[in-house]
């Protein structure tokens, strides 16, 4: 991996991008807005003295992080001083609640207030006008899309698969009222999903659920009529812009993503995220609605490219 981000460094003309590979689905908007300037790394990456000094000899004069790794902790302080440090914060005001989290949070807010991050850019609004009425100088990150509405496979809806893209072992990610859901399905061929727990493979002995265990996230989204991402929070956009785009409704939880059209707010984010009757309410209304759902969405999307 060293080597990668070394040979990156010495490609990049003025500015890059390190984005921690927990991260990785970011990688879509980020190559999109800002070309490919993209490292992944990690705290795997013990030579960090190695990166610090590749960049102060290089010619980039902005860096572009995103999140907190704590290999940052030790990357930021020996960067060169005129070199404009932009941090890309990915989390949201909810999810601060989580003890993984919050320190991320912590270390972004440490490292802007000793000036060794320049500016702050927050994906979340809850997040960016709390940290705003806090006096924190922060912009709003606004992620970006490539868009070919020509991919778009509209023969989806002949579909009878279900995906559920969320984290079965991610307490926020309401894993398991999504999958109770199903049970209450008119009519469905299989749930197609990526299994961590032992309590996932309990859990469709026990309900007798059709199902599909898949290795990736890339086999769980494609070809199924119905994607569900009904998290309580910690929503991914990324993952979602990827489902609508391949002609798939996503039925999301907690998220303003769709707050400023009432028809796909309607039709695709819950009213109670953990409401497993409405879950299959909405799952049970897709095909109906499918036609419509991408005659909006079409004008909807414009504004994420």
């Amino acid at each position: 991996m060293l080597d990668d981000i070394l040979n990156t460094i010495k490609r990049c003309k003025d500015k890059i991008l390190f984005l921690p590979k927990s991260d990785i689905e970011y990688s879509v908007p980020f190559k999109y807005m800002y070309g490919d300037i993209i490292v992944l790394i990690d705290d795997s990456v013990t030579d960090y003295m190695s990166i610090v000094d590749e960049i102060n000899k290089s010619a980039i004069k902005e860096i572009y992080i995103v999140n907190f790794p704590n290999i940052y902790r030790k990357m930021l302080p020996g960067l060169n001083k005129d070199i404009i440090k932009k941090e890309l914060l990915l989390i949201n005001a909810a999810n601060l609640t989580c003890k993984y989290i919050l320190p991320v949070f912590y270390d972004v807010c440490e490292f802007y207030d000793r000036h060794l991050i320049d500016e702050i850019h927050v994906l979340d609004k809850g997040l960016y006008d709390a940290m705003k009425h806090a006096n924190y100088s922060v912009e709003r990150l606004n992620l970006k899309f490539e868009y070919d509405e020509n991919k778009m496979n509209l023969d989806n809806k002949n579909s009878n698969s279900i995906g559920i893209l969320s984290i079965d072992y991610d307490p926020v990610h309401n894993f398991y009222n999504m999958l109770s859901s199903i049970r209450l399905v008119n009519d469905y061929d299989k749930v197609k999903l990526i299994s961590h727990m032992n309590a996932t493979i309990d859990f469709f002995n026990h309900f007798d659920i059709r199902h599909e265990l898949c290795e990736n996230l890339d086999q769980v989204i494609k070809d199924n009529y119905v994607n569900l991402y009904c998290n309580f929070t910690n929503t991914n956009p990324c993952i979602v812009i990827k489902s609508m785009d391949m002609g798939i409704p996503c039925i999301l939880g907690n998220t303003d993503m769709f707050d400023n059209n009432k028809f796909l707010k309607d039709k695709l984010v819950l009213k109670s995220d953990d409401d497993v009757g409405e879950i299959a309410d909405k799952i049970n209304a897709i095909k109906k609605n499918y036609d419509k759902i991408f005659l909006v969405y079409r004008k909807w999307r414009k504004k994420f490219k």
